[in-house]
């Protein structure tokens, strides 16, 4: 259940926010909106990017407030 967790989470935090301020002389502009839409597109993020230990990063701290309430 942990790695899904971990997952999802992610999904959720991607934060890019719709109006960005640039500097007005650069023509460049921002990417805006969502970079990864789908569950199974950040599952494959993570583990291309992080490797199978990043779907447990957290863990400890989970199972410290799991036996901690």
């Amino acid at each position: 259940m942990m790695p899904l967790n971990g997952v999802v989470t992610r999904l959720r935090a991607q934060y890019i926010p719709k109006h960005l301020r640039l500097d007005p002389k650069c023509d460049k502009q921002p990417h805006t909106g969502l970079v990864i839409t789908s569950f199974f597109a950040m599952l494959v993020r993570v583990r291309r990017i992080e490797g199978l230990s990043g779907f447990y990063k957290g863990l400890g701290e989970f199972q410290f407030r799991q036996t901690h309430e």
